[in-house]
This record gives structure tokens, C-alpha cells and sequence, in this order.
């Protein structure tokens, strides 16, 4: 008695985890950034968190965040403690972008978002290594662009105090008469020869129309990225599902079978 209580349990939770899924709202724990209304039964947006999950998304886009140091920053910044596991699984999970996936399927959720899907994108090839992250390189406007009017030798950049750039010549061919110069000196001897260049109206107009279609072209590539991405995900979630379901199965009957005993011999 008590294991055909524990079956038809387990049948009515998953029917009804089932039917929530369809209904677009995610059965199981809120991720990072979401809390659940038992009010409404639905989940929404913890402000706070989501400020905080938001941040994550922009910091490891940009490339410069290893998962490690991320965690790092944001236990600095924040106080939150969010472990390289849990930052891979947010970084990871379609939740924020309006899907999850629930038993090998993928479903458009009814959750409010507040990830950009585009922003989702951006993280992805940095969280696949396609993107190795920078570490720390100060930007250096004149890099490789200058060569010495004394020897043709190039010049080269030094940081000086962590603050101050100066360039030199490198001395390839012996010892140069060319002094140190700030970065500030030569930005405006440029800015001087620069001043009284104009560009066509009709140059302007054709490098607008350049630039705005290669954003268009990213754009779309991002997105289909996105939802290949998904669907790979559905396919190793259900290959994942495959391996581990009985073990699961058994799992979940053995811990019911207990309960409905226990809830049994209360009753008597």
C-alpha cells in the first residue's frame, strides 16, 4: 500500500512540475538575480541580485575577467561570494535570456528578463575560450605607429609609474640623439595637423552606412549563436537525462516509498 501511495505521488509531482514547464514557468529554484512570489506562485526579480548577476554579464563579456578573478572582484566590490561553479552555470543558463530547460526540452519561459540577449551572446565565445581574457595590458595609443626621424628605427613605449607614458627610440642601430617625449606632447602635435582635415559629407554618410551594416551583420550572427548554442544544450541535457534518469528514478521511488511509510504509520 504504502509503495503504490509513493508511485502515484511521484506520478502527480511530475505531472504537475510537467505542467507548470508548459505553462512557461519554471519548476524548480530561482536562479541568482530571481526570488520566488509564493503569492503568485511565479517568479521575479530580486533587484539587488539582479544588479548584481547584470554586472557579472558585462565584466566577463568584456573579456578581461577570468571566471577565478571575477569572483575575486565581485567578493571585493560587492560581498557577494559567488563561487567559478555558479559564475559558469549563470553565465551558461538561457533562464536569463526568456528559456530554460527542464527534462531535456527547452521552453520559453514567462519570466520578466533582464539580461540583453545580446549581452548573453557576448559572454558565451569568452566562456568557450574563444576569447582569451586580457590580463591587465595598458592602453597605448601610439603602439608601433611611430618610427625615429634620426635612424628609422622604431620607437617603443614605456610605462613610467605606472601613470606616465614615454616614448623612445630603441637603439637598434647604436645610440640616438632623439630625447624622450610624453604620449600628452605627441597627441598634440598630432591634434594640430589633424585640425584642419575635413572629411566629405558623402564620406561621412558611406562610412555611417558601412558601419551600421556590419553592426546588423553581428547582430544576427550573435543571435544565431544564442539559439545554436540552446540547441546543443538541449541535446547534452538530454543525452545527460539519458545516462542518469533510472539511477534518479530509483532514487526518487526509494526516498517516497519512505516518506508515504512514515506518513502511513502516522495516521495509524
Amino acid at each position: 500500500m504504502a509503495r503504490n501511495c509513493s508511485e502515484n505521488l511521484c506520478k502527480e509531482i511530475k505531472k504537475g512540475m510537467s505542467e507548470k514547464a508548459s505553462q512557461g514557468t519554471y519548476p524548480g529554484r530561482s536562479p541568482f538575480g530571481y526570488r520566488n512570489n509564493a503569492a503568485t506562485r511565479s517568479m521575479e526579480i530580486h533587484n539587488e541580485k539582479a544588479a548584481i548577476a547584470q554586472r557579472v554579464f558585462e565584466m566577463y563579456a568584456s573579456g578581461n575577467y577570468s571566471l577565478l578573478s571575477l569572483s575575486k572582484e565581485l567578493r571585493r566590490t560587492t560581498g557577494t561570494r559567488i563561487s567559478k561553479t555558479n559564475l559558469h552555470k549563470m553565465l551558461l543558463n538561457p533562464f536569463y535570456i526568456g528559456d530554460f530547460s527542464f527534462r531535456g526540452q527547452t521552453y520559453e519561459g514567462t519570466q520578466p528578463i533582464f539580461i540583453n540577449s545580446d549581452l548573453f551572446a557576448q559572454a558565451q565565445p569568452v566562456l568557450h575560450g574563444h576569447n582569451k581574457p586580457k590580463y591587465g595590458k595598458h592602453d597605448i595609443a601610439f603602439r608601433g605607429m611611430l618610427t625615429c626621424a634620426h635612424d628609422n628605427c622604431t620607437a617603443t613605449a614605456e610605462l613610467k609609474k605606472k601613470k606616465y607614458i614615454d616614448y623612445r627610440c630603441t637603439g637598434y642601430r647604436g645610440k640616438c640623439a632623439l630625447p624622450r617625449f610624453r604620449e600628452e606632447e605627441i597627441s598634440e602635435r598630432l591634434g594640430h595637423v589633424l585640425q584642419d582635415v575635413c572629411i566629405p559629407e558623402e564620406v561621412v554618410r558611406a562610412i555611417d552606412s558601412s558601419l551600421q551594416s556590419v553592426h546588423v551583420q553581428m547582430r544576427a550572427r550573435q543571435h544565431k549563436n544564442v539559439r545554436a548554442w540552446i540547441v546543443n544544450s538541449r541535446h547534452y541535457t538530454a543525452h545527460g537525462c539519458g545516462i542518469h534518469r533510472q539511477t534518479r528514478r530509483q532514487d526518487s521511488r526509494e526516498f517516497l516509498a519512505a516518506k508515504a511509510s512514515r506518513l502511513a504509520d502516522g495516521r495509524i
